[in-house]
């Protein structure tokens, strides 16, 4: 072994051993000659032939340092799922329950074990508090040793996730928005189903949309998908726009009020109109209000069963997102994580009632 091979492999042990940690300044090479009793040539060898095996980077001016080392970590086989709780099935919505059941389904596939804390319950509320989520992060981050990656719900705000992503090292999936951080994002594709919705109202016929909404408008956050609906709908070449907001925070009482109120004034013109619904709850809150009027278009956004009902047959436009791809495209990521962030649309299935002046686009 020549001179500057040992001196590499002295280097080499000692980075191993943790003597010399990332980004640790070595010694320089005037004083590892010294310590040697060899030129600097034969310790500019060595270190050349360091920085061949990737261990150390010269930074001009200022010496040699140890290179960041990314060692490939050892899988846990388990996933930290941090998603609102499944709940009891119900008749008309189970838009997240399907996600969580495609969620277990995909770990299942990838033998991966989930792991699930409380305080991931408090996103069954349409706002947590910030204590609430303070408490969510913090688990995030403590849990990390014991995961490959996190899902995170929706309702994790981006503003939260900003702070502890420098004190993550693991991949993270934002489940049913996208988000501008440099995490994956799994969602639907709200944009396609709205044009195609919006194409099949105007081969109908339709002069005025109402879009009966969960929030008000001066609580639309940008990051939650739905909250982009306002401007989609601007783009749409229907002239007259109505929303019916805060449905989700009123009585229900008053929210039928309201809704009534509108479909009366948007009926008396004599033209056809499309009712959006956001959500199945808007839409079976206000099943009273509909009474059988050629003049309605009934559309939804997130598989609405209310296709079966007679009351709708014939007129119903449904953007069915598939769920279930959602939770188990999320966890597809973790199982075989892509080298960079992205954000992934998953396209909606459309059914549509059988009206014949309308296609399937």
């Amino acid at each position: 072994m020549t001179l500057s091979s040992q001196i590499a492999s002295d280097v080499e042990r000692s980075i191993a051993e943790g003597l010399y940690r990332p980004n640790d300044k070595i010694p320089s090479i005037s004083e590892t000659g010294k310590k040697y009793g060899v030129s600097h040539i034969t310790v500019l060898r060595a270190y050349r032939e360091l920085e061949a095996k990737n261990l150390i980077v010269s930074r001009k001016g200022l010496g040699n340092f140890v290179k960041p080392f990314h060692a490939v970590p050892v899988r846990t086989g388990r996933i930290g799922v941090f998603t609102r709780p499944q709940r009891p099935m119900d008749p008309f919505d189970n838009y997240f329950n399907c996600i969580n059941i495609g969620i277990e389904t995909a770990a299942a596939e990838f033998r991966l074990d989930i792991l699930r804390l409380h305080s991931s319950a408090v996103f069954n509320q349409n706002k947590a508090t910030a204590d609430q989520l303070r408490s969510v992060a913090e688990d995030i981050v403590k849990t990390e040793p014991l995961v490959d990656g996190f899902i995170i719900d929706e309702r994790f705000p981006d503003e939260m996730l900003q702070k502890i992503l420098p004190r993550l090292s693991k991949p993270v999936v934002i489940i049913n928005r996208f988000s501008k951080l440099p995490v994956f994002s799994v969602a639907n594709d709200n944009r396609k189903a709205l044009e195609s919705i919006f194409s099949c109202a105007r081969n109908a016929g339709c002069r005025h949309t109402l879009f009966i909404a969960n929030k008000y408008r001066h609580e639309l956050d940008p990051d939650m998908p739905f909250d982009r609906f306002s401007s989609i709908l601007n783009a749409q070449d229907i002239p007259d726009l109505h929303i019916a907001d805060g449905c989700q925070h009123k009585k229900r009482e008053e929210a039928e009020t309201a809704v009534s109120a509108l479909l009366e004034k948007l009926l008396a013109t004599g033209e056809k109109t499309l009712v959006l619904a956001e959500t199945e709850y808007n839409m079976r809150f206000f099943q009273s209000s509909f009474s059988v009027d050629d003049r309605l278009l009934l559309a939804g956004m997130t598989g609405l069963k209310l296709n079966d009902s007679s009351c709708y047959a014939g007129r119903f436009r449904n953007s069915i997102p598939d769920t279930y791809a959602i939770g188990k495209k999320a966890v597809a990521l973790l199982g075989d994580t892509p080298a960079h962030p992205e954000m992934i649309a998953i396209p909606p299935e459309f059914y549509l009632g059988n009206i014949d002046q309308l296609t399937i686009l």
